[in-house]
């Protein structure tokens, strides 16, 4: 089953990257970053949390930066 899901992430992936700039792709993609830490949190009962959710905004900051800039 994991096989198949890594499968279907690099399939979906080089789609994605075909279909927009790459550095737009890997900004959204580092989105999910946010929800690996919440999942964390609630599924996992993770500890200080607040610092791992810095980092994670830290991140996405990061990502949006990345999306506002644009290409020349």
């Amino acid at each position: 089953m994991v096989g198949f899901f890594l499968f279907v992430h690099i399939l979906l992936h080089g789609f994605a990257v075909s279909m927009v700039t790459a550095a737009y792709m890997i900004s959204v993609k580092r989105l999910s970053v946010l929800f690996g830490v919440i999942y964390g949190w609630i599924l996992f009962k993770e500890k200080n949390i607040m610092i791992r959710l810095s980092g994670a905004l830290f991140m996405i900051v990061g990502a949006i930066l990345i999306i506002l800039k644009g290409t020349p």
